[in-house]
């Protein structure tokens, strides 16, 4: 009896395990929640699904899907970005993160143009990943006609916990395009005529963001070929201040406590989950036992 208790408890056991086990995994069989980063012309951006009616994309975050332009062949089964959308890609590395920033036309991805936006990040959608990076933070801002995207080795680049301070202040750097600050999704004249779509072409001296310590970073961008203001992000009232007054220094105490609160939060969730299915275990040992009483 006692050998069958055991094998039964032990075989129980292993069930638990191998749950948690799949679902520590699960991103990797989900293509449609994979996003990749190369550089500024080869990149993916997370946006609600192409069939959703809801065109918001804070109420759309938790069913997000990858939309990708260039070549992202981690990115397997992310779907087309349209012509048009991506005006401006800013492409940036360090040893701690890589990140794109810019401009968006929102219209060109029929979301809605009023939105003030929303993060997707590792929690929303579910299984979200960015290929080769543990973390990552990813907001669109279709009011302010910015996005950025940004994909870490640590959460201490990646703070997901800040959401309502906008891409400006979450990830510090260039958001240069077609518009400037309060336009009402109206190119400025020194734009008009370039290539909406954008060009590439490489730069040295593109902003990075703050905090990462390193100086050998690589930059690229891709912009139309305008003089634009680089900040972009004056009519999204979900956005903070510009970085010449909020600072994205991971030394911020109070962020990083947040971040921290945040991941917190997820580990206090799965340790509840291994509880439950350890009481099941339990459960059903004790009726196994009953039996041979």
């Amino acid at each position: 009896m006692r050998v069958l208790l055991a094998t039964t408890f032990a075989t129980l056991l292993s069930m638990v395990m191998a749950a948690g086990s799949s679902d520590a995994t699960a991103g990797d069989d989900n293509p449609y929640k994979v996003i990749e980063l190369v550089d500024g012309s080869n990149f993916c951006t997370f946006l609600p699904p192409t069939d959703s009616t809801d065109r918001n994309i804070a109420s759309t975050e938790y069913m997000g899907n990858a939309f990708c332009t260039g070549n992202t062949p981690k990115a397997k089964s992310a779907g087309p970005l349209a012509d048009g959308f991506i005006l401006s890609a800013h492409y940036s590395q360090t040893k701690d993160f890589v990140q794109v920033t810019g401009q968006i036309d929102p219209a060109k991805m029929n979301l809605n143009v009023t939105d003030e936006g929303g993060q997707y990040d590792i929690a929303m959608p579910k299984q979200a990943t960015c290929a080769g990076w543990k973390h990552f933070v990813n907001l669109i801002e279709p009011l302010g006609h910015t996005y950025c995207v940004r994909c870490c080795h640590s959460r201490e680049f990646c703070n997901r916990g800040i959401s309502s301070k906008g891409c400006n202040h979450i990830v510090e750097g260039d958001y240069s395009g077609p518009y400037n600050p309060g336009d009402d999704l109206v190119p400025s004249p020194a734009a008009s005529g370039s290539d909406a779509s954008a060009s590439s072409s490489a730069s040295g001296s593109a902003p990075v963001a703050s905090g990462s310590g390193n100086s050998d970073s690589s930059v690229g961008a891709v912009t139309p070929s305008s003089s634009a203001n680089p900040s972009s992000n004056g009519d999204n009232t979900s956005a903070a201040p510009s970085s010449n007054s909020a600072s994205n220094s991971p030394g911020d105490n109070n962020e990083v406590l947040q971040a921290q609160s945040v991941d917190g939060d997820d580990s206090s969730a799965a340790a509840t989950t291994i509880i439950n299915n350890l009481a099941v275990v339990f459960g059903a040992s004790v009726a196994a036992i009953a039996m041979f009483i």
